[in-house]
Formats: C-alpha cells, sequence, structure tokens
C-alpha cells in the first residue's frame, strides 16, 4: 500500500488517529486527529498540520463523508505546498482521487492521479508507476 511509509512517520495523536481510522473506529480517529490538528498549529509545524489534514481528510472519507474529505485534503495539499513539500502532496493527491472516484467523479479523480505520477515521477519516485496504473 502507498501509505506504508508515510504512516510510519507520524507520532502522537495524528499517528494514533490515523490508526484508529484504519481499524475503522471513526470517531475516536477524529478526535485524536482535531487534538493533534490543534497542537500541530499551537506550535507552528507545518508539515504536522498538513499530515494531519490528511488524516482527517481519510477519516472523513473511510466514514463516507466525500464533501468533507474533500476539504480537508484541499487545505493538506495547500499546505504541502506552502512548504514545498512534493512527496506527501503527490500522496494526499492520490488520496483525494479516491475521494472523488468513490463520490462519481471519475474525470477529476484522473487528474488528481495524474498530477500525484507527474509530482511522483519529478522526484524520481517508483511510486509513480504504481499510481500510473490506477489511470
Amino acid at each position: 500500500m502507498l501509505c506504508s511509509h508515510w504512516r510510519r512517520l507520524w507520532t502522537g495523536r495524528s499517528g494514533c488517529g490515523l490508526d484508529n481510522a484504519l481499524l475503522g473506529n471513526n470517531q475516536r480517529a477524529l478526535s485524536y486527529c482535531e487534538r493533534a490538528l490543534e497542537l500541530h498549529r499551537a506550535t507552528g509545524d507545518r508539515f504536522g498540520e498538513a499530515a494531519t489534514l490528511d488524516s482527517l481528510g481519510y477519516c472523513h472519507h473511510q466514514a463516507g463523508r466525500h464533501r468533507q474529505a474533500v476539504t480537508f485534503y484541499e487545505h493538506a495539499l495547500d499546505t504541502y505546498a506552502d512548504i514545498g513539500e512534493r512527496y506527501y502532496r503527490a500522496h494526499t493527491l492520490i488520496r483525494l482521487g479516491e475521494t472523488r472516484h468513490a463520490s462519481g467523479n471519475p474525470r477529476a479523480a484522473r487528474d488528481h492521479w495524474q498530477q500525484a505520477a507527474q509530482l511522483l515521477d519529478d522526484l524520481h519516485h517508483p511510486d509513480a508507476e504504481t499510481v500510473r496504473a490506477r489511470l
């Protein structure tokens, strides 16, 4: 799975939130992630903020709240762009594509996946091939 590397990098409440989301404990996941977001913002940790926004998007996607998921993913993308982070931005684009696809918008999903593949190509990262397989 593409997010295995991504998941290992997060600790604390955001990581607990994502772990709970993966286990299907969405309410607990949202609680951890919302608190983590507050802490990241209070300490000025922009990467942590972006990662937690991405986790919140994932939680909402898993709960079928696609509109909310899109909003959180878009905020994560903006934050990653602000700090110049491309690798994790690509992975958020992948998940945003999954949400768009699940909500019945395959054209938008494809656009997001193409953007992700391009970012990963620019980084010479092998995950680009996995993304391209979705297209």
